[in-house]
Protein backbone atom coordinates (compact mmCIF):
# COMPACT_ATOMS: atom_id res chain seq x y z
CA UNK A 1 0.00 0.00 0.00
CA UNK A 2 1.28 3.23 -1.17
CA UNK A 3 -0.04 6.80 -0.23
CA UNK A 4 0.61 10.50 -1.76
CA UNK A 5 2.23 12.03 1.03
CA UNK A 6 4.60 14.77 -0.53
CA UNK A 7 4.12 17.45 -2.91
CA UNK A 8 7.63 18.79 -3.53
CA UNK A 9 7.56 22.83 -5.43
CA UNK A 10 8.64 26.09 -5.03
CA UNK A 11 6.67 29.19 -3.52
CA UNK A 12 4.79 29.94 -6.69
CA UNK A 13 3.50 26.52 -7.80
CA UNK A 14 2.46 25.87 -4.11
CA UNK A 15 0.16 29.33 -4.14
CA UNK A 16 -1.06 28.91 -7.65
CA UNK A 17 -2.34 25.30 -7.05
CA UNK A 18 -3.54 26.29 -3.41
CA UNK A 19 -5.91 28.66 -4.22
CA UNK A 20 -3.81 31.50 -2.49
CA UNK A 21 -2.52 34.84 -3.18
CA UNK A 22 1.60 35.13 -4.14
CA UNK A 23 3.95 35.97 -1.20
CA UNK A 24 3.74 39.68 -1.69
CA UNK A 25 0.02 39.66 -0.07
CA UNK A 26 -0.24 40.49 3.42
CA UNK A 27 -0.43 36.72 4.51
CA UNK A 28 2.54 35.63 2.42
CA UNK A 29 3.56 32.60 3.47
CA UNK A 30 1.10 28.88 2.69
CA UNK A 31 3.20 27.48 5.57
CA UNK A 32 0.81 29.82 8.66
CA UNK A 33 -0.95 32.87 9.19
CA UNK A 34 2.26 34.91 9.62
CA UNK A 35 1.23 38.47 8.18
CA UNK A 36 3.85 41.34 7.06
CA UNK A 37 2.69 42.64 10.58
CA UNK A 38 4.39 39.98 12.71
CA UNK A 39 6.84 38.48 10.57
CA UNK A 40 9.71 40.42 12.63
CA UNK A 41 8.89 39.11 16.03
CA UNK A 42 11.94 36.50 17.53
CA UNK A 43 12.04 33.34 19.43
CA UNK A 44 8.59 32.46 18.00
CA UNK A 45 7.56 29.17 16.73
CA UNK A 46 4.32 27.52 14.65
CA UNK A 47 1.66 25.62 15.69
CA UNK A 48 2.10 25.76 19.37
CA UNK A 49 -1.23 26.46 21.54
CA UNK A 50 0.43 29.69 22.84
CA UNK A 51 2.36 30.44 19.68
CA UNK A 52 1.88 33.58 17.37
CA UNK A 53 1.15 31.36 14.04
CA UNK A 54 -0.56 28.41 13.08
CA UNK A 55 -0.59 26.45 10.60
CA UNK A 56 -3.66 27.21 7.99
CA UNK A 57 -6.94 24.80 8.41
CA UNK A 58 -8.29 23.67 5.15
CA UNK A 59 -11.94 23.63 6.35
CA UNK A 60 -11.29 27.49 7.24
CA UNK A 61 -9.66 28.25 4.13
CA UNK A 62 -12.86 27.03 2.41
CA UNK A 63 -14.95 29.00 4.38
CA UNK A 64 -12.22 32.08 3.52
CA UNK A 65 -13.13 31.11 -0.48
CA UNK A 66 -17.38 31.36 0.33
CA UNK A 67 -16.49 35.08 1.69
CA UNK A 68 -14.66 36.23 -1.35
CA UNK A 69 -16.71 34.55 -3.74
CA UNK A 70 -19.32 36.52 -1.89
CA UNK A 71 -17.87 39.71 -2.04
CA UNK A 72 -16.92 39.55 -5.67
CA UNK A 73 -20.33 39.55 -6.73
CA UNK A 74 -20.82 42.99 -5.39
CA UNK A 75 -17.80 44.35 -7.33
CA UNK A 76 -17.88 45.62 -10.99
CA UNK A 77 -14.79 44.41 -12.29
CA UNK A 78 -13.09 42.43 -9.44
CA UNK A 79 -10.51 40.77 -11.44
CA UNK A 80 -9.35 44.45 -13.03
CA UNK A 81 -9.74 47.55 -12.19
CA UNK A 82 -10.97 46.53 -8.23
CA UNK A 83 -8.64 43.82 -7.74
CA UNK A 84 -7.10 45.41 -5.08
CA UNK A 85 -10.27 45.78 -3.26
CA UNK A 86 -10.17 41.91 -3.46
CA UNK A 87 -6.82 41.41 -2.07
CA UNK A 88 -7.41 44.29 0.97
CA UNK A 89 -10.74 42.28 1.75
CA UNK A 90 -8.63 38.98 1.84
CA UNK A 91 -6.05 40.71 4.27
CA UNK A 92 -8.95 42.38 5.94
CA UNK A 93 -10.13 38.66 7.11
CA UNK A 94 -6.77 37.24 7.98
CA UNK A 95 -6.55 35.30 4.99
CA UNK A 96 -4.39 34.57 1.62
CA UNK A 97 -6.91 32.30 0.57
CA UNK A 98 -8.88 33.24 -2.76
CA UNK A 99 -10.38 30.36 -4.33
CA UNK A 100 -10.75 26.81 -3.70
CA UNK A 101 -7.24 24.86 -4.02
CA UNK A 102 -6.63 22.94 -6.95
CA UNK A 103 -4.55 20.26 -5.11
CA UNK A 104 -8.44 20.36 -2.48
CA UNK A 105 -7.26 18.48 0.60
CA UNK A 106 -3.88 17.55 -0.14
CA UNK A 107 -2.53 20.85 0.30
CA UNK A 108 -2.01 20.06 3.62
CA UNK A 109 1.16 17.91 2.14
CA UNK A 110 2.87 20.60 0.81
CA UNK A 111 5.93 22.01 2.81
CA UNK A 112 8.94 23.83 2.11
CA UNK A 113 11.35 22.55 -0.35
CA UNK A 114 15.05 22.70 1.14
CA UNK A 115 16.65 23.52 -2.48
CA UNK A 116 14.86 26.73 -3.76
CA UNK A 117 14.87 27.97 -0.20
CA UNK A 118 18.56 27.61 0.22
CA UNK A 119 18.84 29.29 -3.27
CA UNK A 120 16.52 32.36 -2.52
CA UNK A 121 18.64 32.43 1.10
CA UNK A 122 22.15 32.76 -0.56
CA UNK A 123 21.08 34.68 -3.57
CA UNK A 124 19.65 37.11 -1.13
CA UNK A 125 23.13 36.80 1.04
CA UNK A 126 24.93 37.63 -2.19
CA UNK A 127 22.78 40.69 -3.13
CA UNK A 128 24.18 42.33 -0.06
CA UNK A 129 28.05 41.70 -0.06
CA UNK A 130 27.65 43.18 -4.22
CA UNK A 131 25.69 46.02 -2.83
CA UNK A 132 28.44 47.22 -0.74
CA UNK A 133 31.25 45.95 -3.22
CA UNK A 134 29.11 48.72 -5.63
CA UNK A 135 28.75 51.43 -2.65
CA UNK A 136 32.70 51.47 -2.16
CA UNK A 137 33.70 51.72 -5.75
CA UNK A 138 34.17 55.48 -6.97
CA UNK A 139 30.46 57.00 -8.03
CA UNK A 140 31.86 58.99 -10.78
CA UNK A 141 33.88 55.52 -12.54
CA UNK A 142 30.78 53.89 -12.46
CA UNK A 143 28.74 56.39 -14.23
CA UNK A 144 31.48 56.56 -17.11
CA UNK A 145 31.87 53.07 -17.40
CA UNK A 146 30.31 51.14 -20.22
CA UNK A 147 31.36 47.75 -19.23
CA UNK A 148 33.00 46.14 -16.05
CA UNK A 149 36.55 46.47 -17.95
CA UNK A 150 36.27 49.58 -17.94
CA UNK A 151 37.18 49.68 -14.21
CA UNK A 152 40.23 49.83 -13.11
CA UNK A 153 41.83 46.95 -11.57
CA UNK A 154 41.99 48.11 -8.16
CA UNK A 155 38.44 49.61 -7.77
CA UNK A 156 36.52 47.59 -5.17
CA UNK A 157 34.04 46.13 -8.02
CA UNK A 158 36.55 44.94 -9.30
CA UNK A 159 38.55 42.97 -6.96
CA UNK A 160 35.01 41.49 -5.39
CA UNK A 161 34.08 39.94 -8.71
CA UNK A 162 37.98 38.64 -9.24
CA UNK A 163 37.06 36.56 -6.21
CA UNK A 164 34.05 35.43 -7.37
CA UNK A 165 35.62 34.12 -10.18
CA UNK A 166 39.13 32.84 -9.35
CA UNK A 167 38.55 31.96 -6.05
CA UNK A 168 34.78 31.15 -5.28
CA UNK A 169 34.59 29.85 -9.59
CA UNK A 170 31.50 31.67 -9.64
CA UNK A 171 31.64 32.14 -13.66
CA UNK A 172 28.67 32.04 -14.67
CA UNK A 173 27.41 34.74 -11.84
CA UNK A 174 30.23 37.62 -13.23
CA UNK A 175 29.46 36.84 -16.45
CA UNK A 176 25.78 37.96 -15.94
CA UNK A 177 26.68 40.61 -13.89
CA UNK A 178 29.29 41.69 -16.50
CA UNK A 179 26.17 41.28 -18.86
CA UNK A 180 23.92 43.33 -17.11
CA UNK A 181 26.55 46.17 -16.62
CA UNK A 182 27.30 46.59 -19.69
CA UNK A 183 23.89 46.38 -21.28
CA UNK A 184 21.30 46.88 -18.66
CA UNK A 185 22.64 48.98 -15.80
CA UNK A 186 22.13 52.34 -17.70
CA UNK A 187 18.50 51.37 -18.24
CA UNK A 188 17.86 51.73 -14.77
CA UNK A 189 16.81 48.09 -14.75
CA UNK A 190 18.31 46.52 -11.41
CA UNK A 191 20.21 43.59 -11.06
CA UNK A 192 18.91 40.49 -10.39
CA UNK A 193 20.43 36.65 -11.09
CA UNK A 194 18.39 33.34 -9.99
CA UNK A 195 21.08 30.94 -8.00
CA UNK A 196 20.87 27.49 -8.53
CA UNK A 197 22.52 25.08 -6.31
CA UNK A 198 25.66 25.52 -7.83
CA UNK A 199 25.80 28.81 -6.77
CA UNK A 200 24.95 28.22 -3.76
CA UNK A 201 27.69 25.66 -3.19
CA UNK A 202 30.23 27.41 -4.16
CA UNK A 203 28.89 30.13 -1.85
CA UNK A 204 28.52 27.89 0.95
CA UNK A 205 32.23 26.31 0.48
CA UNK A 206 34.02 29.74 0.20
CA UNK A 207 31.85 32.72 1.65
CA UNK A 208 34.90 33.59 4.04
CA UNK A 209 36.76 34.57 1.28
CA UNK A 210 34.40 37.08 -0.36
CA UNK A 211 33.77 38.36 3.11
CA UNK A 212 37.74 38.91 3.61
CA UNK A 213 38.21 40.82 0.03
CA UNK A 214 35.85 43.19 1.25
CA UNK A 215 36.93 43.78 4.48
CA UNK A 216 40.32 44.90 2.79
CA UNK A 217 38.60 47.66 1.72
CA UNK A 218 40.86 50.62 2.51
CA UNK A 219 38.62 53.69 4.78
CA UNK A 220 35.50 51.13 5.38
CA UNK A 221 33.19 52.06 7.62
CA UNK A 222 32.36 51.01 10.94
CA UNK A 223 28.87 49.91 10.14
CA UNK A 224 30.08 48.02 7.21
CA UNK A 225 32.53 46.16 9.18
CA UNK A 226 29.43 45.02 11.36
CA UNK A 227 27.27 43.83 8.36
CA UNK A 228 29.97 42.31 6.61
CA UNK A 229 31.11 39.92 10.11
CA UNK A 230 26.88 39.32 10.67
CA UNK A 231 26.79 38.36 7.05
CA UNK A 232 30.14 36.07 7.76
CA UNK A 233 27.57 34.75 10.62
CA UNK A 234 24.67 34.45 8.61
CA UNK A 235 26.77 32.16 6.27
CA UNK A 236 27.58 29.80 8.46
CA UNK A 237 24.37 29.76 9.91
CA UNK A 238 22.97 29.31 6.34
CA UNK A 239 25.02 26.38 5.69
CA UNK A 240 25.12 24.25 8.76
CA UNK A 241 20.99 24.92 8.77
CA UNK A 242 21.08 23.37 4.86
CA UNK A 243 23.24 20.84 5.72
CA UNK A 244 20.44 19.30 8.31
CA UNK A 245 17.43 20.64 6.51
CA UNK A 246 18.58 18.87 3.30
CA UNK A 247 19.54 15.66 4.64
CA UNK A 248 17.22 12.56 4.53
CA UNK A 249 18.21 10.70 7.47
CA UNK A 250 18.11 13.14 10.51
CA UNK A 251 17.62 11.84 14.43
CA UNK A 252 15.95 14.11 16.82
CA UNK A 253 19.30 15.96 18.23
CA UNK A 254 20.03 17.18 15.02
CA UNK A 255 16.51 18.00 14.53
CA UNK A 256 16.61 20.59 18.02
CA UNK A 257 20.25 22.06 16.29
CA UNK A 258 19.15 23.00 12.97
CA UNK A 259 15.49 24.96 15.26
CA UNK A 260 18.54 26.61 17.10
CA UNK A 261 20.31 27.61 13.63
CA UNK A 262 17.35 28.38 11.81
CA UNK A 263 16.77 30.78 14.81
CA UNK A 264 20.10 32.78 14.87
CA UNK A 265 19.61 33.02 10.82
CA UNK A 266 16.72 34.83 11.62
CA UNK A 267 17.42 37.30 14.28
CA UNK A 268 20.97 38.32 12.99
CA UNK A 269 18.68 38.96 9.61
CA UNK A 270 16.32 40.70 11.38
CA UNK A 271 18.46 42.33 14.20
CA UNK A 272 21.47 43.73 12.00
CA UNK A 273 20.75 43.01 8.15
CA UNK A 274 17.90 44.20 5.54
CA UNK A 275 15.22 42.65 8.18
CA UNK A 276 12.51 39.65 6.83
CA UNK A 277 11.27 38.91 4.03
CA UNK A 278 9.53 35.42 2.91
CA UNK A 279 12.83 33.77 2.40
CA UNK A 280 14.04 35.02 5.85
CA UNK A 281 10.77 34.01 7.41
CA UNK A 282 10.32 30.28 5.71
CA UNK A 283 13.85 29.69 6.69
CA UNK A 284 13.94 30.95 10.15
CA UNK A 285 10.57 29.08 11.16
CA UNK A 286 8.49 27.10 8.27
CA UNK A 287 11.67 24.87 7.51
CA UNK A 288 12.55 23.62 11.25
CA UNK A 289 8.38 23.00 12.31
CA UNK A 290 8.11 20.93 8.98
CA UNK A 291 11.48 19.26 9.26
CA UNK A 292 10.00 18.23 12.77
CA UNK A 293 6.65 17.28 12.05
CA UNK A 294 7.84 15.19 9.18
CA UNK A 295 10.72 13.53 11.35
CA UNK A 296 7.80 12.40 13.96
CA UNK A 297 5.03 11.32 11.38
CA UNK A 298 7.79 9.84 8.85
CA UNK A 299 11.25 9.20 10.72
CA UNK A 300 12.80 11.42 7.83
CA UNK A 301 14.21 14.52 7.27
CA UNK A 302 12.87 17.48 5.07
CA UNK A 303 15.52 16.29 2.41
CA UNK A 304 13.03 13.78 1.16
CA UNK A 305 10.27 16.90 -0.15
CA UNK A 306 13.52 18.37 -1.75
CA UNK A 307 13.44 18.93 -6.03
CA UNK A 308 17.24 18.76 -6.04
CA UNK A 309 18.19 17.68 -9.42
CA UNK A 310 14.57 17.22 -10.73
CA UNK A 311 14.40 20.07 -12.94
CA UNK A 312 17.50 19.02 -14.29
CA UNK A 313 16.28 15.79 -15.46
CA UNK A 314 12.51 17.43 -16.81
CA UNK A 315 14.88 19.77 -18.89
CA UNK A 316 16.94 16.90 -19.97
CA UNK A 317 13.46 15.03 -21.16
CA UNK A 318 12.58 18.42 -23.30
CA UNK A 319 15.76 18.56 -24.84
CA UNK A 320 15.58 15.43 -26.54
CA UNK A 321 11.82 15.88 -27.50
CA UNK A 322 13.09 18.63 -29.83
CA UNK A 323 15.60 16.68 -30.89
CA UNK A 324 13.97 14.62 -34.29
CA UNK A 325 15.69 11.14 -33.73
CA UNK A 326 15.57 11.26 -30.17
CA UNK A 327 12.08 12.26 -30.07
CA UNK A 328 11.29 9.04 -32.45
CA UNK A 329 13.82 7.18 -30.45
CA UNK A 330 11.74 7.61 -27.52
CA UNK A 331 8.39 7.49 -29.45
CA UNK A 332 9.29 4.06 -30.62
CA UNK A 333 10.88 3.04 -26.95
CA UNK A 334 8.58 4.24 -24.37
CA UNK A 335 7.98 8.15 -24.98
CA UNK A 336 5.19 7.13 -21.69
CA UNK A 337 7.83 6.05 -19.33
CA UNK A 338 9.67 9.78 -20.04
CA UNK A 339 6.16 11.38 -19.47
CA UNK A 340 5.55 9.52 -15.93
CA UNK A 341 9.18 10.74 -15.26
CA UNK A 342 8.06 14.24 -15.36
CA UNK A 343 4.71 13.21 -13.16
CA UNK A 344 7.13 11.91 -10.64
CA UNK A 345 9.71 14.44 -10.86
CA UNK A 346 7.19 17.30 -11.23
CA UNK A 347 4.31 16.74 -8.71
CA UNK A 348 5.28 14.48 -5.52
CA UNK A 349 6.60 11.28 -4.00
CA UNK A 350 5.34 8.32 -2.73
CA UNK A 351 6.34 7.03 0.79
CA UNK A 352 5.43 3.42 1.34
CA UNK A 353 3.31 2.77 4.48
CA UNK A 354 4.04 -0.52 6.20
Amino acid sequence: MFKFELIPSDMKWVSSMSGELNNAATYFSPFANVSQSNKGTINESIGGPRTTWQPWDYNNQLKAVQKVEKFKKTLRDPTGKQRGDVTKFIAKNNSRQECIPPLGKYVDLIRPEPSHNTNNAWQQWFQQLLTIAMHYTDENRLKSATTVSDLPTTCTLVKFLKCLRETVKCGRLVKNFSRWFGEKRKKGLSYSYRFTGLESKKCSWNFAQIIQELLTIANISKSSEVKLHTLAFVAVQLRDSAALYSRVGINEEQVEELKTKCQHYFNAQRLLLNGVNPTVWTLGYAIPYHTEQLFHKTGFGLGLNTMQGREANTSSLHGMLRTPAMSRSLLDGGLCSGMSLLVWFGVGRWIPIV
